[in-house]
């Protein structure tokens, strides 16, 4: 609905105004999706406590209200970090329908490195990231005929198909 400093102020409110209603654990993948499409994706890991609440309860899957949890009631979307992790912080996103482009665009919050790889219909897309400051090392790996673009605090790069290996 809106972009730029308008959508990191309406980011910014959603996140610190405590008169506002807090999204459930389910709905905070919208909440998630939005720090992520904002450009406010480096906020992301720290909206990660109910989650580690919960694992420090010894819950075994994800419950459906943070606070208080007595059960594990496993809401599939509960389940967001499991892709919020490679889409905010690796980046790793698709760019066009049926994933034919990719998209790397990472925020890293405090972290100064992380890496992983998610499958791809074409193979895998891998991300290994290293961050000094403002400058970021990535290597990135796209399968067979599928390009992308890495982004990295507003600068653009192609990423070809197969290795790439650079310094931003």
């Amino acid at each position: 609905m809106t972009t730029g400093e308008e959508a990191r102020g309406v980011v910014d409110r959603t996140l610190e105004d405590p008169t506002l209603t807090q999204a459930s654990v389910y709905f905070r993948h919208y909440l998630h999706s939005a720090v992520n499409k904002s450009g406010e994706g480096d906020r992301y890991l720290e909206l990660l406590g109910p989650w580690r609440r919960m694992l420090a309860q010894g819950l075994t899957t994800w419950s459906e209200i943070a606070d208080p949890t007595t059960r594990s009631d496993c809401h599939a979307w509960g389940a967001s970090p499991n892709y919020e992790l490679f889409r905010t912080v690796l980046g790793i996103d698709s760019a066009a329908p049926g994933f034919k482009r990719v998209s790397v665009r990472p925020f890293l919050g405090k972290l100064t490195r992380a890496s992983g790889s998610i499958p791809h219909p074409s193979g895998e897309v891998s991300v290994k990231l290293s961050r000094a400051g403002s400058k970021i090392e990535a290597e990135v790996s796209l399968p067979r005929g599928v390009e992308g673009e890495f982004v990295w605090r507003g600068a653009r790069r192609p990423l070809p198909p197969g290795r790439s290996k650079f310094t931003m």
